[in-house]
C-alpha cells in the first residue's frame, strides 16, 4: 500500500483470495494444522561428520533424507528402502569421491524426477555434484554430473552450501563463493541448467 510507487500504465492489479476454508473468519483466527498422522525416524546422526547437515525431499511416494556422510530412501510409511554412504554414491564418477558435504535434495514434481546436489572438499579441489534421478523412484538409477568450481585467476574460488530451486524448463543451483581459505566471502554464483539437457 505504499503511495509514493506509481503502478506502471495498462497494470493489472489483482487481488489474491484464499478459498473459503482458508481464510480467516472474524472472532475464530487461523487453523492450526491437522496432527500428523504417522511419524518416524528418517536418518539419524551417527556423529561421524560434524554437522550432519540435515535435508531432506519428500515425493509422491518416497522421502529421501542426505546427511553429509550417507543418504536414505524411504517410504512413506517409514520403511527403509535403501540407505548409502555419500562416498558410495558418487563413486561412479571420475570428480574426487570422498568429502561430500552440504546435500540438498528436492523432488521436481514437473518432471516426476529427483534432484539432489552437493559439494567436494577440500576447498582447494572443489567440485559441485549434481544428480537427477532417472525416474521417480530415488532408489532406482541417477544420472550424475560434477563440475570444478575452482576457476583459476588472480583469486582461487571455492563453492559453499549449494541450494537447488526449479521450474518446468530450468534448474537453477545458488552457492556462496570464497577464497580457498575460507575466509573471504567472494559473493553468490547462480549455475542455470537446461533440464532437457
Amino acid at each position: 500500500d505504499r503511495k509514493d510507487m506509481p503502478v506502471p500504465p495498462k497494470t493489472a492489479i489483482r487481488r489474491h483470495v484464499l478459498p473459503e476454508g482458508l481464510r480467516e473468519t472474524p472472532g475464530q483466527g487461523r487453523q492450526e494444522s491437522p496432527l500428523t498422522s504417522i511419524d518416524f525416524l528418517g536418518l539419524d546422526d551417527n556423529s561421524t561428520a560434524i554437522p550432519p547437515d540435515v535435508a531432506g525431499g519428500v515425493g509422491l511416494s518416497h522421502i529421501m533424507t542426505p546427511l553429509n556422510d550417507r543418504y536414505r530412501v524411504q517410504d512413506k510409511s517409514g520403511a527403509v528402502l535403501s540407505t548409502s554412504t555419500a562416498t558410495a554414491f558418487w563413486a561412479p564418477l571420475p570428480a574426487p569421491s570422498t568429502g561430500h558435504t552440504d546435500p540438498h535434495v528436492k523432488y521436481d514434481q514437473y518432471a516426476n524426477r529427483w534432484i539432489l546436489v552437493a559439494q567436494t572438499t577440500p576447498l582447494t579441489d572443489n567440485y559441485l555434484m549434481v544428480a537427477v534421478s532417472q525416474s521417480n523412484d530415488p532408489t532406482g538409477a541417477w544420472n550424475r554430473y560434477y563440475i570444478k568450481i575452482d576457476i583459476g585467476g588472480p583469486i582461487d574460488t571455492a563453492m559453499d552450501y549449494p541450494l537447488i530451486g526449479y521450474n518446468q524448463n530450468w534448474l537453477v543451483i545458488s552457492m556462496n563463493m570464497f577464497n580457498t581459505a575460507g575466509s573471504t566471502n567472494l559473493g553468490t554464483r547462480l549455475y542455470v541448467f537446461d533440464k532437457a539437457n
